[in-house]
């Protein structure tokens, strides 16, 4: 899959696109998802993970997303009701090691399967539950938030919502995504709803060998990658130097690069020449 971002368009016009791999996918088309460990446990708080294995589905099913009959989507979903319950759906562990991925899901709420509106919002009446989208570096042992939402019967919409995480910062080899849900400690008796997830993709987002077309690089960067500042070896006159991140965002501007004070990640480096020409090339900061 190739994306071509609007403003990474016009930085690599000259040499090629910003090239984006789909390494894992899950759209939960057959149940249980394979290699996917779904748990839970009878206790409201996050713990270190699910006491059980939820071996018959009876928390996690998979539905029609949001309900809807009318077209052939599958879905996982997991209902939210009563209390003192908590629910884990566990990807299969993803290399990161080479850095420069990032994690996106599909989700929504909706009232419960058997209301008269399935399809229609959930209760908009706060409670004391909440979604959890973790990640381990350890496969499994331990347990980071990438997000919280408090009350998800109102803080995740009633319509298909895509999710991404720059995963730039996490580079372990055995790193797992977990989807968590709390029924909190209050039953909030009347306030029973679905939540829905789809689409589950880890992507990386490194420029690839394929995707640039430079013969002749015009430039060498080095160190690459860097702890910090990077210099420019090149026959050519350097006008400026731009550093951006994978989202076209620009970090820096000048005539040395200095990634010292950025997150560890890859990152591009465009050099306008006194020429008029332009290269560009990634480096990756450590």
């Amino acid at each position: 899959m190739k994306t071509i971002y609007s403003l990474a368009l016009s930085l690599l016009a000259y040499i090629g696109v910003l090239g984006q791999t789909t390494v894992y996918s899950q759209d939960f088309a057959t149940f249980p998802p394979q290699n996917w460990y779904l748990g839970y446990s009878y206790d409201a708080n996050l713990g270190n993970g699910p006491e059980y294995e939820d071996l018959y589905t009876v928390y996690w099913t998979q539905r029609s997303f949001l309900s809807n009959q009318t077209i052939n989507n599958p879905s996982m979903s997991v209902e939210i009701y009563s209390g003192e319950l908590s629910s884990w759906a566990i990807s299969p562990a993803s290399d990161l090691s080479a850095g420069g991925y990032s994690v996106s899901f599909d989700f929504a709420s909706g009232d419960v399967f058997y209301s008269n509106n399935p399809t229609g919002p959930a209760s908009q009446t706060v409670t004391d539950d909440v979604f959890k989208f973790l990640i381990s570096q350890d496969n499994g042992a331990t347990w980071q938030e990438l997000e919280s939402i408090a009350s998800p019967n109102i803080g995740i919409p009633n319509t298909r919502t895509t999710k991404t995480y720059s995963l730039n910062n996490y580079t372990s080899a055995t790193t797992k995504f977990a989807f968590y849900t709390s029924n909190g400690t209050d039953p909030n008796f009347g306030v029973d709803y679905m939540l829905y997830f789809d689409d589950f993709k880890v992507t990386n987002n490194n420029l690839s060998t394929a995707d640039i077309k430079l013969k002749n690089k015009t430039f060498q960067l080095y160190p690459n990658p860097t702890k910090g500042y990077a210099y420019i070896k090149s026959d050519k006159k350097i006008h400026v130097a731009e550093v951006y991140d994978l989202t076209g965002k620009l970090i820096s501007k000048g005539k040395e690069i200095d990634l010292s004070s950025v997150l560890a990640g890859t990152y591009l480096v465009k050099v306008i020449f006194v020429d008029g020409t332009i290269a560009t090339e990634k480096i990756i900061r450590k």
